[in-house]
């Protein structure tokens, strides 16, 4: 096999292991992104990227067009019990952020949501 179908093969299986894992898995196997690409007449296309923490949580993500350019970019923040408290939207088209912070009760309901406050 060519060095190309060996990389497109170990890209295929860490974004089908990764995929398939919830967080726990990601976080014991130590998986750091994982990215989605397409191969189109001889180009690598990036297609989706997800970047995790230490704890397999993700932090960002980022969708591409069909093209391979980038659409948009999610960043999240948590706080210590793993809660998202903050989400940042960042849309390439247009090159405008959006950002949107969440507060949680004692019990971890969430208890208020709004824009960038």
């Amino acid at each position: 096999m060519s060095k190309i179908t060996y990389i497109i093969c170990f890209l295929f299986f860490l974004t089908t292991v990764s995929q398939g894992q919830n967080k726990k898995e990601v976080k014991k196997n130590n998986i750091k992104a994982t990215t989605i690409v397409d191969l189109e007449n001889g180009k690598t296309l990036n297609n989706k990227k997800t970047v995790f923490d230490k704890n397999g949580e993700t932090i960002e993500e980022s969708d591409y067009d069909k093209d391979g350019a980038l659409k948009t970019t999610k960043k999240y923040k948590y706080n210590k019990d793993n809660d998202v408290i903050e989400e940042e939207e960042f849309v390439a088209k247009t090159n405008k952020t959006e950002k949107r912070l969440y507060k949680y009760n004692a019990l971890g309901e969430k208890t208020e949501e709004g824009d960038g406050w």
